[in-house]
């Protein structure tokens, strides 16, 4: 991101994540350099970019899946997501 993408977005930035901690209004990301590790701290909101090291994936256990597939969805609403309209 050069300065004029920083001037437009006001954030911060904290690329190439292994581990994401947020405190006090503050992003904490380790990420991996060429000798080792570093942890910067970046004020929020910030643009953070994800190494593959972050994802450790979660896999459902067959009788978890079992009780949540009686469940009935009702609406999308019910995920929480928030429609927003671009037109006026």
């Amino acid at each position: 991101m050069n300065a004029f993408h920083y001037e437009i977005c006001v954030c911060f930035q904290a690329v190439f994540a292994s581990k994401v901690e947020i405190k006090d209004k503050q992003a904490e990301v380790m990420r991996e350099i060429d000798g080792g590790s570093e942890t910067i701290r970046v004020k929020l909101p910030a643009v953070i970019t994800a190494d593959l090291r972050l994802n450790q994936p979660r896999f459902a256990n067959l009788p978890s899946i079992q009780v949540k597939s009686d469940e009935r969805i009702n609406s999308i609403e019910s995920f929480g997501f928030v429609f927003l309209s671009l037109e006026s």
